[in-house]
């Protein structure tokens, strides 16, 4: 009876905790792919809350203190006990592709602004996310095949790689910035925001509003409105510059 009671006051307390949540990640799935992208979250110092049907993999990893739902995801329910109203992205890591496409296509239908990541084994199913509503669909045998390739092919690149999964080099980081955000920056070119001279960052490419990417910008490009800035360097300057940046707002 103890163990019990226990029990349903550890469930009412994470309920309280997930319903203050807000602009956050819901991770369905606690697998190996769930659990890496949660300590990826938490580094970042993102908020996040895991649904996961299996009781015993929640009690596994409560030691850590990681949100939890007990229940299935597939379930409009459940998602939102998650706060799927409030959250900002989802992420479908289960092992069903089925399952993830149904994720998908209620989590579509539940919030139209939810950033949608799903995985999936086959090709088709691919197609089907992509089709339900999902933004990204990340192929784990894909990845794996392109990362093997670069390491038989290129494998100085495939270190460099490894050392930012890492982020065992230096504390070396990317990270990316939206300038609308940053009101600084507009009408600014790269040589004009000292990124490089005095920030000691790197402007890897910059995604224009309508999607194209210019990699390698040069010193004399211009932020405009829309654009999304991806930057390499390490996290305290990163954190700098966009304080800096954003300090008018």
């Amino acid at each position: 009876l103890e163990g019990e009671l226990e029990r349903v006051l550890g469930a009412r307390r994470m309920t309280r905790e997930v319903e203050k949540l807000s602009n956050h990640v819901i991770i369905c799935g606690m697998g190996r792919a769930g659990r890496s992208l949660a300590h990826e979250l938490q580094h970042r110092k993102r908020s996040f809350v895991f649904v996961e049907i299996d009781e015993n993999r929640i009690e596994e990893w409560s030691e850590l203190g990681w949100p939890a739902i007990c229940g299935d995801a597939t379930d409009e329910l459940v998602l939102n006990s998650a706060g799927i109203e409030r959250a900002h992205a989802i992420v479908s890591c289960l092992p069903s592709d089925a399952d993830n496409v149904f994720i998908t296509l209620t989590a579509r239908d539940v919030n139209p602004n939810l950033l949608i990541i799903a995985s999936a084994e086959q090709e088709n199913t691919a197609r089907k996310l992509h089709q339900a509503g999902a933004h990204r669909v990340v192929m784990p045998s894909r990845i794996s095949a392109i990362q093997m390739s670069r390491m038989i092919l290129n494998p100085s690149t495939a270190y460099l790689m490894e050392l930012l999964a890492e982020r065992s080099y230096l504390d070396l980081e990317i990270d990316e910035f939206k300038i609308d955000e940053m009101p600084l920056l507009v009408g600014k070119t790269l040589a004009e925001t000292e990124a490089r001279r005095k920030h000691n960052l790197l402007v890897v490419a910059v995604r224009r509003e309508d999607g194209e990417m210019i990699v390698n910008p040069g010193a004399d490009y211009q932020f405009r409105r829309g654009d999304t800035a991806i930057l390499l360097g390490k996290r305290d300057h990163i954190d700098r510059f966009r304080a800096i940046n954003q300090a008018v707002m």
